[in-house]
């Protein structure tokens, strides 16, 4: 998290420090340790009804360093938000990103699996991560955080759009489930927060919606196509079409 954003203004990636001054006496490992400490301090003190109420006073006290400390890695608590989203993003995106299936309908449904999971295990996250899809809060971010939540937005898409382009390649669906990539995107979106974001849903309910979604979202992608499937007597051939929207019995680890 630390190579893909960092403080401009303390010029990190140069090894300096604010007015340009050499940075002898912190190398940046240990900055970026202090820096990951700070961070899961932050998520601790947050991960309560009250957690808009913590301040950067409390974070830097619950750390064991001086506020100014935080403040030479974190411009602001909500630089603080971002980083702690964009960090739960990018663990989430690498979870997606070592799938594999059989065929895409089973990538595309551990996908959905994936990301229903990760959000009920990593609860500790669900404030942030909603409140960091606020438009007010994102229009508040300065541009470099700004870019850094689209890109993470855009890894994703591009993961699921990788998918369902390899689906029209193995026959799991026609062409068209790739233009059907965003609708896709927001009902996972939409669904997550609905139901893995509310504390008071119960883990019963969340697994049902799971399969619920993924059954309406491999319906929504289309059947799979025919396929031509050559014998031994290579005159004869066989088409074989599977239109089964069966129920998925989606594997739940939590």
């Amino acid at each position: 998290m630390a190579e893909r954003y960092s403080n401009s203004d303390n010029n990190l990636e140069n090894g300096r420090q604010p007015g340009n001054r050499p940075t002898n006496t912190v190398n940046k490992s240990e900055r970026e340790l202090r820096e990951q400490l700070l961070l899961d301090t932050a998520l601790a003190c947050f991960d309560t009804d009250q957690w808009e109420n913590v301040s950067v006073a409390a974070i830097a006290a619950q750390a064991g360093v001086a506020k100014g400390t935080v403040y030479l890695h974190f411009t602001s608590k909500h630089e603080i938000y971002a980083r702690l989203a964009l960090q739960f993003y990018d663990d989430l995106l690498a979870k997606c990103q070592t799938i594999t299936g059989k065929d895409s309908r089973t990538r595309l449904s551990t996908l959905i699996a994936t990301v229903f999971t990760y959000y009920q295990q990593r609860t500790e996250y669900r404030r942030i991560t909603q409140y960091c899809q606020r438009e007010d809060f994102i229009n508040n971010l300065n541009l470099e955080l700004k870019l850094c939540l689209m890109h993470a937005e855009e890894q994703f898409k591009q993961e699921l759009t990788s998918i369902l382009i390899d689906g029209t390649k193995d026959g799991s669906w026609g062409t068209e489930a790739i233009n059907k990539m965003h609708g896709i995107y927001y009902t996972l979106k939409g669904a997550v927060n609905h139901y893995c974001c509310d504390k008071n849903t119960k883990q019963e309910r969340q697994i049902d919606s799971t399969i619920t979604i993924t059954n309406y979202i491999l319906s929504s992608v289309g059947p799979r196509i025919k396929t031509t499937i050559k014998t031994t007597d290579s005159s004869n051939k066989k088409e074989q079409k599977d239109t089964s929207t069966s129920t998925l019995d989606v594997a739940l680890e939590i």
